[in-house]
């Protein structure tokens, strides 16, 4: 999931969060883009070659997790939105469809189809108290 980092007046700092909610643990994980347009819609003017190598390095073929426990979790930086649409993500449009590509403990190899949604994980409303 992508969930809020930290916010604040002028804008919002996210991580990609992966859990490992089953079982057994998972191996090799790997994250791929179904869309490359819609990838590309989502973005924000702040979407510079720098900011893309960084925080889209989760969905680059070398990045795999080679493990992670049952109940385990890892986190990684997943840019940030800003009033205007100038940060990195655009405000409240971004929504990128991925495939988690995994194995099992015994080898079973798993495609999960998830849609990521760049919104502001402290607010349903997107306002609250400082």
């Amino acid at each position: 999931m992508v969930k809020t980092h930290a916010g604040g007046n002028n804008g919002i700092a996210y991580i990609l969060v992966v859990l490992n909610s089953g079982s057994i643990p998972a191996r090799d994980i790997k994250f791929e883009v179904v869309s490359q347009v819609a990838l590309a819609d989502s973005f924000g003017s702040g979407a510079d070659g720098d900011n893309k190598k960084r925080w889209l390095a989760c969905f680059d073929a070398t990045t795999v997790i080679p493990l992670l426990h049952n109940g385990a979790h890892l986190s990684c930086s997943f840019g940030a939105t800003e009033e205007g649409d100038r940060g990195f993500w655009k405000n409240r449009r971004a929504e990128i469809p991925i495939i988690i590509r995994y194995k099992g403990w015994f080898g079973k190899a798993y495609d999960e189809r998830q849609t990521l949604r760049i919104v502001d994980s402290d607010s349903f409303t997107g306002f609250m108290w400082a």
